[in-house]
């Protein structure tokens, strides 16, 4: 396992032989930086960081990382929101967090990868509902998005993976749970971020 001085060089731009893609990606951000292009060419668009995937397992990268960010985004596969290890991650960056992946499957309409496996397509709306609104009351946080709007094909991606987590299937047929669940927390979600709703709060049931 390589020591924390390895994750910290590799974040910020230091990198060993074979890594130039990521070289040339942090010096990138470098030059957008100090030329001003990411405020005059995207209308104060902000850099998203990377989707970190394994949390806060190593708070080096995190720390190297913020420097370079304008938000701290990682994929959270939970059936709810993990707060504390949010918590943690903020700690540490001192950035506002985004989640770049969250999901709920579940198997009756025959796709068979479940990363988050809940009961039903009904516990899939409840799924959303908990996870975005527990996400949306935590201040620190500035949004997430939800994978994905589709359903993938039961011949699997190109990683094999086929889930049933799509707010339309492959015919475009919508999921109505999913469907009136977004439609019920879109609707709320200003105001449990600004703390004047409480947050859904019924988590959603596993098989």
């Amino acid at each position: 396992m390589p020591q924390p001085a390895f994750w910290t060089d590799v974040a910020d731009g230091k990198f060993n032989q074979g890594a130039g893609q990521k070289r040339r990606s942090v010096g990138c951000i470098k030059r957008i930086r100090r030329a001003g292009w990411h405020r005059v060419y995207y209308c104060d668009l902000g850099i998203l960081g990377s989707r970190i995937h394994l949390g806060d397992k190593y708070p080096e990268v995190i720390a190297a990382s913020a420097k370079y960010v304008d938000v701290m985004s990682l994929n959270h596969y939970r059936h709810g929101p993990d707060v504390a290890m949010l918590e943690r991650i903020y700690a540490i960056a001192q950035k506002p967090i985004f989640i770049g992946e969250y999901g709920h499957n579940s198997l009756e309409e025959g796709l068979l990868t479940t990363a988050v496996p809940v009961a039903s397509a009904s516990e899939r709306g409840t799924g959303f509902r908990y996870y975005t609104e527990q996400l949306a009351a935590l201040p620190y946080v500035i949004g997430s998005h939800y994978f994905q709007y589709w359903d993938e094909p039961i011949t699997g991606r190109s990683d094999s993976e086929t889930a049933y987590n799509g707010f339309v299937n492959v015919a475009d047929i919508p999921s109505e749970p999913l469907v009136a669940a977004a439609r019920a927390t879109n609707a709320r979600i200003y105001a449990v971020h600004a703390g004047v709703e409480a947050p859904f709060a019924v988590a959603p049931r596993k098989p």
